[in-house]
């Protein structure tokens, strides 16, 4: 074969070797970390949490992190005791032997493929009262990125698709199985079709798309549903989709191109240039409330912060974890970085954060 010849088949070739490696699969696997409850609790304390491992380094670390700052506050490697220490504490109980916070923590894998990893947490938190919601999660597993369902739509289908849906929520309302006397169905269905915020409890299979109520009903209507779930079949909203959705909700191709735009944003960057750290922050539909936390991997502290937006310069007092005020943090953002500084009682800078966008 000449070297001519070969030069042409390694261009011919090399391409195709590219595109298989940047398509890859990146199977996702889960290993389950259970809290050992004393003997006292055991019976009343059932804390299950999904591990993720896979090849890709990077998504491994993106989804670990942001479920784990998200879910537990913590990040997993900094626990003194138990990566649930700081959702329920045996030590830190108001009145011995009667459990407090988070009681239950029950996985759910829904659906693991090459276009999504997706998942639910069931929770019972004890404080004054009992709480009780699910959280659903669906991940690109080529890239790592959370799946924001209005990402997979332009605003007018976005529309479209949830008055193609009315009709299903107004079944699963009607249905003789799911009733209560003192239910009122008009405002359920009218938070359906005109909010937005229920559409973030969805998740996706090889030819359904899911969503759930649960979270929006009342406590006290909670049980007269036995089925709080429908789906409906992805082809019904095909034609709605965009790019990105056809991508990741059908074909399953080149997802590692795509990256979100909407929905909790994940930034990791580095304390006094020095120490990484992880932030979430999300922004209200009207994108002039935010709120967030971020977590400082060399003390493992915790800070929450929340307040009104008025410009692209964000400054908003914050608290560590156990409530204590701790100054405020100062930031804004320029094509994906964000550039800030915390800042002490005193409104003194007491260290800089530099990130990007994960």
């Amino acid at each position: 074969m000449t070297k001519r010849i070969k030069s042409l088949l390694f261009l011919f070739i090399i391409p195709f070797i590219f595109l298989s490696c940047r398509s890859n699969s990146n199977k996702i696997e889960v290993t389950l970390e259970k809290y050992k409850a004393s003997e006292e609790y055991k019976d009343n304390v059932n804390l299950v949490f999904p591990i993720i491992s896979c090849e890709n380094s990077k998504v491994k670390e993106k989804i670990n992190t942001y479920i784990q700052l998200s879910e537990l506050d913590i990040i997993k490697g900094l626990e003194k005791n138990s990566i649930f220490e700081k959702r329920f504490d045996e030590a830190k109980f108001t009145f011995p032997g009667i459990p407090e916070g988070l009681l239950d923590l029950n996985y759910q894998l829904l659906y693991n493929a090459q276009n999504n990893f997706s998942f639910s947490l069931y929770h019972i938190y004890q404080w004054a009262t009992l709480s009780y919601w699910i959280e659903y999660y669906n991940f690109n597993p080529q890239n790592g990125d959370r799946y924001y369902l209005k990402d997979f739509f332009d605003s007018t289908n976005f529309h479209k698709m949830k008055e193609l849906l009315y009709p299903h929520f107004k079944e699963l309302f009607y249905n003789d199985n799911n009733q209560c006397e003192d239910i009122d169905t008009g405002f359920y269905l009218d938070i359906l079709l005109n909010e937005e915020y229920l559409y973030q409890d969805f998740y996706f299979t090889k030819d359904s798309l899911f969503f759930d109520v649960f979270n929006i009903l009342c406590k006290n209507c909670k049980p007269c549903f036995k089925e709080t779930r429908f789906g409906v079949p992805i082809l019904k909203i095909k034609h709605l989709l965009n790019e990105y959705g056809i991508a990741a909700m059908i074909s399953g191709e080149n997802l590692y191109k795509y990256s979100y735009i909407g929905g909790v944003q994940f930034y990791k960057g580095k304390v006094d240039e020095k120490y990484d750290f992880y932030l979430l922050y999300s922004l209200n539909e009207r994108k002039t409330y935010l709120n967030g936390k971020f977590i400082i991997i060399n003390t493992g502290k915790v800070y929450n912060f929340e307040g009104s937006v008025t410009n692209n310069i964000f400054e908003f007092p914050i608290n560590e974890i156990d409530n204590r005020k701790e100054g405020s943090v100062k930031f804004e953002f320029k094509d994906n970085c964000l550039i800030g500084s915390k800042l002490d009682s005193l409104n003194r800078v007491e260290f800089s954060l530099k990130a990007k966008r994960l």
